[in-house]
């Protein structure tokens, strides 16, 4: 009787602690993509409230996250269940992490290069500033109160 209940339990056993993904967890590289795409959006956002108050902040915000949930053809729901479990697996959160950060330097390193190159390109003189300020011009019959 033991061999029998240790023969159809081992398989169960071994198969139960494998490194399998439940079905609706985003691969790795799917979250490095998606987390990229959501700081990219944040910076967008707050790009635009910095030069106007009035911007709907947590509205547009939540519009660019549809966006991108869309454009990776997942949801917000998906997505949090795959922070979720990534979240209980650190060792795999950071590879999530270091790749989000290595697409970082390497697009810093791109934009750095790139800046390079534009100013190197303008000529020395290309734009002239005048030597001295113009001077004001005062209107006449303007009083000043002390």
């Amino acid at each position: 009787m033991t061999r029998v209940l240790i023969v159809f339990l081992l398989p169960v056993i071994l198969i139960s602690c494998g490194k399998k993904q439940p079905g609706e967890i985003l691969s790795v590289n799917q979250m490095q993509a998606i987390q990229w795409d959501l700081m990219r959006a944040d910076e967008l956002v707050d790009y635009y409230r910095i030069s106007d108050s009035l911007y709907p902040v947590e509205q547009r915000r939540l519009t660019y996250y549809d966006k991108v949930f869309s454009l990776h053809h997942t949801n917000k729901a998906v997505f949090t269940k795959s922070l979720n479990y990534y979240t209980a697996r650190p060792a795999e959160l950071k590879q999530i992490i270091e790749g989000v950060q290595s697409k970082g330097e390497k697009q810093l390193r791109q934009d750095s290069a790139k800046g390079k190159k534009d100013t190197a390109s303008l000529k020395k003189d290309s734009v002239k500033m005048p030597s001295a300020p113009l001077p004001l011009k005062r209107k006449k019959g303007l009083k000043i109160k002390p």
